[in-house]
């Protein structure tokens, strides 16, 4: 056959392009590693509850609407405000959303 040989592989591995995927490969996988984790309160899903059962009803609640054991006690729902854009967030965008909100509030 007559026509380009084909690439060996020294010559693909030497190829700079190759050289800057292998290097921001390496440098996300890193940051990935080493990134505190995004979500790392342990109630997201109680928050989203929260920030749904508002944007349902138009209201803050002020007794507990889900718990079994106490429910109609008492609550101070004193995260409201970050419990009802986590719920937009997450309405408009789904896990994505509600990621970048909290990026958005990062230091």
């Amino acid at each position: 056959m007559h026509g380009v040989a084909a690439p060996t592989p020294r010559a693909f591995v030497a190829n700079p392009n190759f050289a800057f995927a292998r290097v921001a490969a390496i440098v996300t996988f890193a940051l990935f590693i080493f990134m505190p984790a995004v979500l790392n309160d342990g109630d997201t899903y109680s928050h989203l509850a929260a920030g749904q059962w508002m944007l349902a009803h138009g209201a803050v609640p002020s007794t507990d609407p889900f718990s079994y054991s106490f429910a109609g006690a008492s609550w101070v729902a004193h995260e409201w405000l970050a419990e009802l854009l986590s719920a937009l967030a997450f309405r408009l965008a789904g896990w994505s959303g509600l990621v970048m909100l909290f990026g958005a509030g990062a230091r």
